[in-house]
């Protein structure tokens, strides 16, 4: 018997980016400590801090200058969690990223392991910077990326430097995978971009398709399913 069939929507989105620079979470870790900093900036008598690695355990935070902070050992993983200034529960009002724990929306963060390596990229004029990050121990790179052959090595900025303009025209992505040289693997970094003419590509010039099926053509009445006495198409 034929299913029946919902009011459906597709959105297709093409959305054509010449780079994507990727940033470190926030709140972000401290690779000198391992530990993860909060900050919360204004006016306030207390600052306290509450997650989901322990529900149970404020953390409060020292102030310097109007600047509130605090750093935490937590492992890896995605957790909930608030700021209490001065009694009052508050979003982190720098991290733009939500999520629900047991049904109470909360900021989230995204902690990494501290021992294993990070790129940051960077595409100016024309010239695509990848910096290696060492983890907690400080190890570099065990050799060079796939796609970074032809790279300039920068070994006091830890930087490979990557004239696109040496690159066919049209968009390239790189993977970078890598472990540092005492074994740990760097987290996996994509690095979409342009060369030529969509090079200067911006969201202004992002091209968004939208299909909407509201309707169909009921070619066989004889398996609808029994009528809900709905308005007409609303029992689809």
């Amino acid at each position: 018997m034929k299913s029946q069939l919902s009011i459906a929507i597709l959105f297709i989105m093409v959305i054509l980016l010449p780079m994507i620079p990727v940033s470190a979470d926030n709140p972000e870790i401290d690779y000198s400590s391992g530990l993860t900093e909060f900050t919360w900036s204004g006016t306030a008598t207390t600052v306290e801090l509450i997650g989901e690695w322990n529900w149970d355990e404020v953390t409060t935070l020292s102030e310097n200058s109007g600047t509130w902070s605090a750093g935490l050992a937590l492992p890896e993983g995605i957790y909930c969690y608030k700021f209490i200034v001065d009694d009052e529960y508050i979003f982190d009002p720098t991290n733009p990223y939500r999520g629900y724990c047991d049904n109470v929306e909360n900021s989230i963060v995204r902690v990494k392991d501290s021992s294993r390596p990070n790129f940051v990229s960077d595409l100016t004029n024309g010239q695509l910077s990848i910096t290696f990050l060492p983890g907690i121990d400080g190890a570099g790179p065990d050799g060079t990326p796939i796609g970074l052959e032809a790279a300039n090595w920068d070994s006091a900025t830890m930087t490979w430097t990557l004239d696109t303009a040496t690159l066919t025209e049209g968009k390239h992505t790189l993977k970078l995978e890598l472990s540092d040289t005492d074994g740990n693997q760097a987290y996996d970094h994509l690095v979409p971009f342009w060369v030529g003419p969509q090079s200067d590509f911006t969201w202004e010039d992002s091209l968004i398709y939208m299909i909407m099926t509201d309707r169909f053509i009921n070619g066989n009445q004889s398996n609808d399913g029994q009528s809900t006495g709905a308005a007409a198409g609303a029992d689809w």
